[in-house]
């Protein structure tokens, strides 16, 4: 089913639904055979993934962006930014039958009162779903296809309707806000009443940016979510707790009992979480298994945890799609593969029982650790080496002290007099921040993995499995070693005399990676957004981690422009040593001022700067730096936001010619001159623009004077992050959006009438 499942989502479109019905035909025909009944599981996984994804699409704002008066209550809690809040709405009322269910929204100088159950009255500006490309990035659009958003875009007005009726579903988020709200009161809106507020509600609103890298540092995030562990100890706890009364009052029933507790508790807790989807997951694999034990069957433990599986992508077929759904079931895996290897002598004492299990725990977390890495490297290029450590003591200590402890101060919370409790909790809390951030403190804490084959990974894999204590190959230990092609093995460089461009796609702004066979230039590092989205530290530092640059020869920037030069402050952070090249109004960040006539080798690369002229005056677009990169076949031109004045004393150098050109400030009117498009002769002109942004840039004009000069328009918008290979044998050119086609995202459109314009 799993094997369906994943062939639906490889697909670049989805079936339509007459082929559907055809597919479902051939189930029974399978079936008959036992040879081939699990090619009938596949195609049941198959249809019903599609069938689901096909609702799901179904459910999407579709057409222009628009303004549509909806009324609705939110779902979830907010994030606030000191200007702007995020919400889900989920639409009771739509005054048009397009509109979606669920809607992200953003609303800039929000009321009070929004919190989960209010009832909103407003009038929204709605676009389709709709994220940033870029190679091994963040998949945004991704994302909100499998939250069920089926429209983003912000408020233009409304309001909160205290009086309007509430649904069930209403009055519990309201009651886990009145609990969020008492907690954090209680707590004093410390750090410590922020993870207390996590474990018990499963919102972490309260985490600052220091607090998810301590986190990620030290491989602890697992424990701030209400996930499997927190869902399954709670499970195990009442089970244990309820066994043991009913052995003394109706041991027949004991086993029933305990189950049917440890079921209500488990579900109770996924609700307080607000039915989060990993603890969603994880509530199915405890009622899988407390299933198998009340009914006193006894089956493989990998049977229960297929049972767990098949109920999983039949509840949501998009859980695939998610990492928390890989991990989690790999470390289930692990676990059951490791479970019960080893007994204890009846005859040992306790002192020695004791230091036997402690030595066993030890041992069981660092295969488990082990076992996850190609994992955890595959996903997130960074390996925490302080984990096994950390977690050795994090995780009995959220278990059995701050779960049980947080679940206690919220019930008495609830109540009206927490006795105490929050403020207990919120001190362990604050102990505990203080401790994991000395520890994440260390360089050693972790250590940056660099984007690695499919190949070295699957070798990992596979080494990973065989390495642990599962079976009794010889020389079991020495499987470890396929770790390190992960480590050892970099990602690939250009060959002398070659150079590989990364035009990232972030929105409104530019970023280009410029790689020779030793050396890295980045020129401009995009912008930081009003919502605080910073493309330097979200985008374009994880993005030459995962390189493997493990240092940045040059950067760039080209002028002061917060669209240009907002990431620069992130970028110089991970990369201090940095030399810096700038533009003569660059002011806020130390550099040389780039000067036309600067030129420099890096493995057979030709670099030259064409403009400002020594002297040129600080004219903001127009003292742009202008740089131009060569090799023996091809040649790329970046002008950043030059307009008419810097075109023309560009011109005048005779250096403008180029195969590739990023088109002048966007594709502005002000920019791209008759004069520069036709000489630079280009074979494909480039424009890093956002989607339906306010400018609708790149212009049409513009596009059409490219197109008419023999150019191939790409604009980032549409193909996402675009590769060029300047290589030996010519210029290569990929795009994003076209090496990643996947149903979900959507179609990349030409407007009618752009003539030259493609999206690969």
């Amino acid at each position: 089913m799993l094997l369906g499942n994943l062939g639906a989502h490889a697909l670049p479109a989805l079936p339509p639904q007459g082929a559907l019905a055809v597919l479902a035909l051939l189930v029974p025909l399978l079936l008959r055979c036992a040879a081939t009944r699990w090619a009938a599981c596949a195609v049941v996984g198959f249809v019903w993934t599609v069938t689901f994804a096909h609702v799901r699409l179904d459910d999407r704002w579709r057409g222009p962006p628009a303004d549509v008066a909806v009324a609705g209550w939110i779902d979830d809690f907010p994030t606030r930014a000191p200007d702007r809040t995020v919400l889900s709405l989920r639409v009771v009322e739509p005054s048009a039958p397009a509109v979606p269910r669920r809607l992200r929204l953003s609303w800039y100088g929000a009321p009070e009162g929004l919190a989960p159950g209010a009832y909103l009255e407003i009038v929204a500006r709605l676009r389709s779903p709709r994220g940033l490309m870029n190679p091994d990035g963040f998949d945004y659009e991704q994302w909100l296809f499998t939250e069920g958003f089926g429209a983003t875009g912000y408020v233009r007005s409304g309001s909160v309707m205290p009086k309007a009726p509430r649904t069930l579903a209403q009055r519990w988020g309201e009651l886990r806000a009145t609990l969020a709200a008492r907690i954090d009161a209680a707590a004093r809106n410390s750090p410590g009443g922020a993870l207390l507020v996590a474990l018990a509600l499963g919102e972490r609103y309260g985490f600052t940016e220091q607090h998810w890298t301590d986190l990620r540092r030290t491989g602890t995030s697992h424990l701030v979510s209400v996930s499997g562990l927190h869902v399954s100890m709670i499970a195990m706890l009442i089970f244990w707790i309820v066994r043991r009364a009913c052995l003394r009052i109706a041991a027949r029933y004991a086993f029933e009992l305990a189950a049917l507790a440890s079921a209500t508790a488990a579900y109770a807790y996924t609700a307080l979480a607000g039915f989060d989807v990993p603890a969603q997951r994880s509530l199915i694999m405890v009622l899988v298994a407390l299933a198998l034990v009340a009914g006193r069957r006894v089956t493989s433990s990998f049977n229960g945890l297929a049972a767990a599986l098949v109920i999983v992508l039949a509840v949501d077929p998009l859980a695939s799609l998610t990492v928390s759904f890989w991990l989690s079931f790999a470390a289930v895996s692990i676990l059951l593969l490791l479970a019960g290897r080893k007994t204890l002598p009846t005859h040992v004492g306790r002192a020695r029982a004791v230091v036997a299990t402690l030595r066993r725990v030890i041992a069981l977390q660092w295969q488990i650790t082990l076992g996850l890495t190609p994992w955890v490297i595959a996903y997130f290029a960074q390996l925490s080496l302080a984990a096994p450590l950390v977690n050795l003591v994090a995780i009995p200590l959220f278990s059995f002290v701050l779960v049980p402890l947080s679940l206690l101060a919220a019930a008495a919370t609830l109540g009206g007099q927490d006795f105490g409790l929050v403020a207990l909790t919120a001190a362990l809390s604050e102990y505990f921040w203080s401790a994991l951030h000395a520890c994440a403190e260390f360089h050693w804490a972790a250590v940056a993995v660099p984007a690695n084959n499919a190949l070295a990974l699957l070798v990992a894999g596979v080494g990973g499995f065989l390495a642990l204590p599962a079976h009794s190959l010889p020389a079991r230990r020495l499987a470890w070693f396929a770790l390190a092609p992960l480590f050892l093995l970099a990602p690939p460089r250009p060959t002398s005399g070659e150079a590989t461009v990364l035009v990232f796609d972030v929105g409104h702004g530019l970023a280009v990676l410029v790689e020779t066979a030793g050396h890295t230039l980045l020129y401009d590092a995009g912008p930081v957004f009003r919502s605080g989205f910073d493309t330097g530290n979200e985008i374009i530092v994880p993005a030459l981690e995962r390189r493997g640059v493990d240092s940045l020869d040059l950067l760039v920037v080209s002028h002061a422009d917060n669209d240009h030069a907002g990431g620069v402050g992130a970028v110089l952070a991970a990369y201090p040593e940095t030399r810096v090249l700038k533009g003569p109004d660059v002011a806020k960040i130390s550099g040389d001022v780039c000067v036309a006539g600067e030129k420099w080798q890096w493995d057979g690369v030709e670099f030259a700067v064409l403009h400002p002229a020594a002297g040129f005056p600080a004219l903001g677009n127009d003292s742009s730096c202008v740089l131009r990169v060569g090799t023996h076949t091809s040649s790329l031109l970046l002008p950043g936001d030059i307009e008419r004045l810097g075109e023309r004393a560009l011109i005048e150098t005779a250096a403008a010619t180029a195969d590739v050109v990023l088109i002048p400030h966007h594709g502005s009117a002000t920019s791209s001159s008759p004069a520069l498009v036709a000489a630079a002769g280009a074979r494909y002109a480039l424009a890093s623009a956002g989607f339906l942004n306010r400018w609708g840039l790149p212009r049409p004009d513009v596009v059409a004077r490219w197109a008419r000069a023999g150019a191939t328009v790409l604009v980032t918008a549409d193909t996402g992050a675009m590769t060029l290979t300047l290589g030996r044998q010519g210029l290569e050119l990929t795009a994003e959006r076209h090496r990643r086609k996947r149903y979900w995202r959507a179609e990349s459109s030409v407007s009618p009438g752009e003539e030259g314009t493609g999206a690969l």
